[in-house]
Order: structure tokens, then C-alpha cells, then sequence
């Protein structure tokens, strides 16, 4: 869920809204350290928490690379 309004958030800033930045900030930081607690993590989930960071300020690239290879080949 957290990943959702983090994506919200973000895009609700593209578009011009006045955001509250702490709020993001703090959904950003629990989404890069639950990536890096669950190494299990089920891969779709993994594919949106890395896109919700990624569209709103970076995802860490072990994340990226980790989701890659999650991926369907």
C-alpha cells in the first residue's frame, strides 16, 4: 500500500499539487528499507515498490538490478 501512495504522492506533484513532502520522504525511506529487508519479496511487488522510487526520486540500483532479474524471462 505504501508503494501506491508513494506513486500517488508523486504524481499528484507532476501534476502541481502542493504535496506534503515529509509524508513522502517517509514513505520513500520505508519502501528502500523493506526492499532491503525482504530479499524474498514476491517480484510484482518488488517491479512497483522499485517504480514507485523511481518515478518519485531514484530507486537504489541493487533494487533495480534485483528486480531485473526477478523478472520473467
Amino acid at each position: 500500500m505504501t508503494a501506491y501512495v508513494v506513486s500517488g504522492l508523486g504524481q499528484a506533484s507532476g501534476a502541481g499539487y502542493k504535496i506534503d513532502e515529509d509524508r513522502m520522504n517517509k514513505g520513500r525511506a520505508w519502501l528502500q528499507s523493506t526492499l532491503a529487508g525482504h530479499s524474498n519479496m514476491v517480484p510484482d511487488l518488488r517491479a512497483y515498490v522499485v517504480f514507485a522510487l523511481a518515478t518519485t526520486g531514484g530507486a537504489p540500483k541493487e533494487a533495480l538490478d534485483a528486480a531485473w532479474r526477478a523478472a520473467p524471462s
